[in-house]
């Protein structure tokens, strides 16, 4: 029975530690992880990402999401080609991917007033379809193509979204991203804080 009650309070006792670890190291983790939107096709194959690249490397392979409720898992793996200022190209291999990477492309407002998304019929866009506006990778509006030029289409864009520029234009209903998680030095920090838990329980039950 002394055993027994030794056992649970050593079990208890290690939870407990390994909850306040993770507790104070979740904020961090959660601040190192980083959300690059599909922001651009390019064909099937190819596509740009935008935001943080730092630690990024050329040839690094990342994973594409497309989170929902019956969907967590990545949809793919992508090789970084290249990488510019806080973007990114991509490539894939479509036939590897659980979803294809869809089309998207960049909203602008031209001088003349009119809106436009930066996909067009070469990417098999057509008048009368609907595309799904994202802002920070957050659905708010739906556009009416109007107009369709090769590279470019003519959008009818909701007067209460605000400035439309900058927003990702897409087929799907559901952002496409890249996720970053974390880097080397803080999976090491969180890998050592863990291990220096587990040390300090185990030096601490032979002194006592």
């Amino acid at each position: 029975m002394k055993t027994i009650n030794r056992a649970c309070s050593i079990a208890y006792e290690l939870v407990f530690s390994m909850s306040f670890v993770l507790v104070i190291l979740a904020p961090f983790h959660a601040m190192s992880t980083r959300h690059l939107t599909l922001a651009q096709s390019i064909d099937s194959s190819h596509a740009i990402i935008v935001g943080e690249t730092w630690g990024l490397a050329v040839g690094e392979k990342v994973s594409l999401y497309r989170f929902n409720h019956g969907w967590k898992a990545p949809i793919g793996t992508a090789r970084i080609e290249s990488i510019g200022h806080n973007s990114a190209q991509i490539a894939v291999n479509p036939e590897t991917m659980s979803w294809p990477l869809g089309r998207h492309g960049t909203v602008s407002r031209a001088s003349n007033g009119k809106t436009y998304a930066s996909i067009g019929s070469n990417d098999g866009i057509a008048e009368g379809n609907y595309l799904n506006i994202y802002r920070d990778r957050t659905n708010i509006a739906q556009a009416e193509i109007l107009k369709v030029e090769p590279d470019r289409s003519l959008i009818a864009i909701p007067q209460d979204i605000g400035d439309p520029a900058g927003l990702v234009a897409s087929d799907f209903t559901v952002a496409t991203q890249v996720v970053v998680y974390g880097n080397g030095m803080q999976s090491g920090i969180e890998i050592a804080s863990i291990c220096l838990v587990l040390l300090s329980q185990r030096v601490g039950h032979h002194l006592f």
